[in-house]
């Protein structure tokens, strides 16, 4: 659709996502998700414009970077985030993962164990939102995350795995930034 005003702008956009820091303050960063092709190679020519008084400068991301909770649940007061597993599954920690890693690899890697819902969390980088190669796996029971601490060393694409016991308070460090000494942990990318 060519855009000939802001309102015809404005629905075009499908989504929007802007993130807060560890803090919960506003990062100055936002995702935003069009309905078409066209409209959003429109949008990619209001690179390095401004909106007000702001200089915006805009990249394409892939849909796995921008599908990451923005920390408003996790601000908001909520305890019992509705897009992290339930705190009474049994969780391990992934390391090593391929950066292109998917969570439906994931899942092939572990059939048949049963993971949970929701139970699949990817950690990314705080400043970049890549992928880290870290994942959380919370599985329906301890015999099942038993089970999958036996792969440990097993292979993901080109990549042996590290698989650790974990439990959800360490995910929510993690996903906090505070198993990264450099602050990373940004975002997460859940559900299976």
């Amino acid at each position: 659709m060519v855009q000939n005003s802001s309102s015809e702008a404005a629905r075009s956009i499908t989504q929007i996502k802007l993130t807060k820091d560890r803090d919960g303050r506003a990062s100055g960063e936002g995702f935003v998700v069009f309905s078409s092709r066209e409209d959003y190679d429109f949008a990619l020519t209001k690179d390095k414009k401004y909106i007000g008084k702001r200089y915006v400068e805009l990249q394409q991301v892939s849909s796995m970077e921008s599908d990451y909770d923005d920390s408003d649940r996790r601000y908001g007061g909520s305890l019992a985030d509705p897009n992290l597993p339930a705190r009474e599954t049994s969780i391990v920690r992934l390391a090593g993962l391929p950066y292109g890693c998917t969570k439906e690899e994931i899942v092939r890697f572990f059939e048949p164990l049963e993971i949970a819902d929701r139970g699949i969390v990817m950690t990314y980088d705080r400043y970049s939102g890549k992928p880290k190669g870290e994942a959380f796996v919370a599985f329906i029971d301890d015999e099942s995350a038993s089970k999958a601490l036996a792969k440990n060393k097993e292979y993901i694409q080109h990549r042996y795995v590290d698989i650790y016991p974990s439990s959800y308070g360490e995910m929510l460090r993690a996903l906090d930034g505070g198993l990264d000494p450099y602050g990373g942990g940004r975002g997460w990318e859940r559900d299976r």
